[in-house]
């Protein structure tokens, strides 16, 4: 400001001095060029007013211009520039303009050095800024400029190390790469350096000296090594996490169908790149685990081994805990709840993650009580795959869990942040909307201990019954198990003939599926792996409780249980047997039609050869013809055989019209027989009546012996 003062003063004078060469006008000409400047900002208009300031160029105004540009507001660091170029443009006809302005810069650059003064920040940075690009164009002498950052150096704290970065951020490559100044500009940069290491500064401080280091001297740049891939494991890539989009699902499912999955390089490489999803768009996601679930369908050990890798994925994200993997264990946690969605995975996988996630190493440096990043991940799982836990065995079980939730909440440090407060409440109150949530710890853990107490007693209510009562319900239980997994394997044996159109794991679970089939064996009070860890974690010992509760009600007697058990397996073997015949293939029980019964190959002449024409009939009884190579051995065979089949049905044909004639012969032999006996027994009746009634009596005895005689030896 004292320098600035003192340029007024002399400027005054100075145009007193030279009244006489200054023009008469009614307005001040260079007035209204300087009025102009603040709105100059492109080079067109601040070459524009260098031109018309050689109009107007005496002593005072050159003054009077220089003064102008020195007060340049402190705010408008954007001005700088051009007020350097302007005075560069003019530098070459009017040397005065740049060597006044440089004067007063290094006057008021001393006065702020002078006082050590901790305000004014702005200023300085102004100042040094103006510096620097007059530097750049050549205005303002190197010397002057390492002068200035040789002052900052030598107390290099508070301002003066903004200033000093402020310095070299502008005109400090410009000095590291000239000849003549690269030596000094190099050695007051490893100053700088030195003393940044010496010194305790703060984050921000060694930040900017950072900055300002390494803009002047950039370090080598290091072509990064693009990884080498196989072709087909680019593409796969491609595919994956670059094309892949709900829009063309099917197709890229298709194409992956084709890829050599047998082979064990590439199978491997596909398990490690559908591990991966935090690679794939977040909302691709369920587009990935669809993918995952069609492919599971024909290569099954596929689905097996990427969901093994993503619950390691997301164990070793609570054992590393590192804010750095926060991203990619999100999207891990979305992607197992889309493959609940596409079921490669139950319901007992995901409440065994969800506790994992509240109980794993809580209160620990893994899991320390500011930290609220494992509310994300229990969110993220329950908004992906929650609205389906709405009925049977796994609404109980989420119910369950979200009592114990909230008491792993109140754990943190009150009050939530508001951004996962606000997830938190929006996931729970879609899932439950009628949900009573917790307004204390003390309330928290008291609905955690009623639901514990209650299994507690649910599980002791039968631990004094009968030992032998509750031994035949276990194994009354188990038998009941085997007829549902018997019956099940039946049902996906015969659900294995059906059209290609219902493939397992191909679209999400419809609403309402709460898996309350029988192999699903986690359930809400098996998964209670808290702290106390007093409940029981397999719910089929829910279910033989309630079967050992029965047995004690009733009171059955031994002979009872016997018959039940001898029931059990004759139900057991025979469900077997059907299992066995349905196993069978049925034969194709199809009519021949009448014009294609005993038709021979035919035959036709290619330019291929010789071929035989085969008539057949498909399960929809429609007719096909194949043509087969005469010299095949498939040809040869078919042929061997129709030719059997055909000396065969002569040789029967020849049998049945033997046996025919054979039987002809035999009634005619009877009937020769028969009319003799009639003739004689008229004839013994001619010689008296009385005889004639006996005789005729044996003979009609006779006749009948000897008609039973023949028919037997017929």
């Amino acid at each position: 400001e004292a320098a600035a003062a003192a340029a007024e003063e002399e400027y005054v004078a100075d145009e007193h001095a030279d009244e006489d060469d200054a023009p008469v006008v009614g307005i001040d000409p260079v007035q209204t060029l300087i009025d102009r400047l603040p709105t100059c900002i492109n080079r067109a208009l601040m070459d524009q007013v260098a031109l018309d300031f050689c109009t107007y160029n005496t002593k005072s105004s050159r003054r009077k211009l220089a003064l102008a540009l020195f007060k340049v507001p402190r705010t408008r660091l954007d001005l700088l520039p051009f007020y350097a170029r302007l005075v560069a443009t003019l530098n070459p006809g009017v040397p005065e303009l740049g060597e006044l302005l440089v004067e007063h810069l290094q006057g008021e650059f001393r006065f702020y050095a002078r006082k050590r003064i901790q305000e004014n920040l702005e200023g300085k940075i102004k100042n040094v800024r103006f510096i620097g690009e007059l530097t750049k164009f050549r205005v303002c002498p190197p010397k002057v400029t390492l002068d200035c950052l040789q002052v900052l150096l030598r107390t290099f704290s508070h301002h003066n190390i903004d200033v000093a970065c402020a310095l070299l951020e502008t005109c400090g490559r410009f000095l590291y790469r000239q000849g003549a100044t690269h030596v000094r500009t190099k050695m007051l940069l490893e100053i700088m350096m030195k003393k940044k290491a010496a010194l305790h500064l703060d984050e921000r401080q060694n930040t900017l000296v950072a900055n300002a280091y390494y803009y002047c001297n950039p370090p080598e740049n290091v072509q990064v090594q693009r990884k080498k891939r196989p072709a087909l494991h680019e593409y796969f890539r491609f595919l994956l996490y670059r094309e892949l989009n709900i829009r063309n699902l099917e197709d890229i499912l298709k194409i992956t169908r084709k890829l050599p999955w047998n082979d064990e390089a590439f199978f491997q490489y596909g398990v490690k790149s559908f591990v991966r999803i935090w690679k794939v768009k977040f909302g691709n996601i369920m587009c990935t685990a669809s993918i995952l679930a069609g492919l599971d369908y024909y290569y099954e050990n596929l689905g097996l081994q990427v969901c093994d890798a993503v619950l390691e994925e997301i164990r070793l994200g609570m054992e590393i805990n590192a804010a750095e993997y926060n991203q990619r264990r999100i999207s891990t946690a979305r992607y197992l709840g889309e493959l609940y969605n596409y079921r490669l995975v139950d319901s007992t996988v995901i409440f065994n993650t969800l506790y994992s996630f509240i109980t794993f190493a809580a209160g620990t440096p893994l899991d320390p009580e500011h930290n609220y990043f494992r509310i994300m991940l229990v969110c993220t799982v329950l908004d992906a795959c929650g609205q389906y836990f709405d009925h049977g065995k796994d609404k109980r079980s989420l119910d369950t869990f979200l009592a114990y939730f909230q008491r792993y909440v109140w754990t943190k440090l009150q009050p939530v942040p508001m951004d996962t407060d606000i997830f938190m409440h929006d996931t729970i109150e879609l899932l439950r909307p009628k949900i009573q949530w917790a307004d204390s710890a003390e309330a928290a853990s008291a609905a955690v201990q009623a639901i514990e107490d209650e299994l507690r007693a649910k599980y002791r209510l039968d631990s004094n019954n009968n030992s032998s009562s509750a031994a035949a319900g276990a194994k009354q239980e188990e038998q009941d198990q085997d007829q549902d997994q018997t019956a099940e394997g039946a049902g996906e044996s015969s659900d294995s003939d059906d059209s290609d159109g219902e493939k397992r794991g191909r679209g999400p679970r419809p609403e309402g599926d709460g898996e309350e089939e029988a192999e699903e064996t986690g359930s809400a009070e098996g998964n209670l792996s808290g702290s106390e860890g007093t409940v029981c974690d397999d719910d089929e010992e829910d279910e033989e409780v309630v079967l050992k509760e029965k047995m004690a009600r009733h009171s059955p007697e031994p002979e009872d249980l016997a018959f039940v058990e001898e029931f059990n397996k004759m139900m057991m073997e025979a469900t077997q047997a059907r299992m066995h015949d349905a196993s069978k293939v049925q034969s194709l029980d199809v009519a021949i039609p009448m014009h294609l019964r005993g038709a021979q190959p035919r035959t036709e002449e290619t330019k291929d050869g010789e071929r035989v024409v085969m008539t057949f009939l498909s399960r929809k009884g429609q007719q096909q013809e194949l043509r087969l190579p005469a010299d095949s051995k498939l040809t040869d065979r078919i042929l061997e055989r129709q030719k059997k089949e055909r000396m065969e049905r002569e040789l029967n044909k020849r049998l049945v019209m033997e046996l025919e004639k054979q039987r002809e012969s035999d009634d005619e032999d009877q009937d020769v027989v028969g009319g003799a006996s009639s003739g004689r027994s008229q004839a013994g009746g001619g010689g008296s009546g009385g005889g004639y009634s006996a005789g005729s009596g044996r003979g009609e005895r006779r006749g009948g012996g000897g008609g039973g005689q023949h028919s037997g030896s017929r």
